[in-house]
């Protein structure tokens, strides 16, 4: 998943693009029925706006969601649980 910005809208979107070898194995018949699924799940954000294929790259768009990277959110649980006393 990639932040990316819609040219048109100028607005921030979410850019999903399998890993290649992994796209590969799954086949571009996978990424198309996760992109319906996806589109067809009441979520309270809306569904994809787009999807494609780029170079031989499969990709959908859909909107970006702001919020604290995995990366971050790991730290500071890490850092939470070191002044509490509790686990690694």
């Amino acid at each position: 998943m990639y932040r990316a910005r819609d040219l048109r809208d100028n607005r921030k979107v979410g850019l999903r693009v399998p890993d290649p070898d992994h796209g590969a194995a799954l086949g571009a018949e996978r990424l198309l029925k996760e992109i319906v699924v996806t589109a067809r799940l009441q979520l309270p954000k809306p569904p994809p706006f787009n999807s494609g294929n780029a170079n031989g790259l499969q990709y959908y768009v859909m909107s970006f969601v702001e919020r604290e990277t995995l990366r971050a959110q790991r730290d500071r649980e890490r850092q939470l649980r070191q002044r509490t006393g509790g686990g690694p």
